[in-house]
């Protein structure tokens, strides 16, 4: 049993190709945070295109936080 989110966040074995996709998209979405704290919008959109790109969606909720899920 699995929630929601858990379960949108799930990356088969076989196409984790030995990268850890959660760390990569933690440091990203940090990355994205920073930028849009320096009101570098352009950096923060490329990091989302860049992300969306490799079937990874971040939503953006209440209060700050960022979620992501595949596409």
């Amino acid at each position: 049993q699995r929630t929601p989110q858990q379960f949108l966040q799930a990356v088969p074995a076989c196409a984790d190709d030995g990268e850890n996709i959660e760390a990569m998209v933690a440091a990203q979405i940090d990355a994205r945070i920073a930028a849009k704290k320096a009101k570098n919008f352009a950096e923060a959109d490329r990091i989302r295109a860049d992300l969306l790109g490799k079937g990874i969606v971040l939503e953006d909720k209440p209060g700050g936080a960022t979620e992501w899920r595949r596409a």
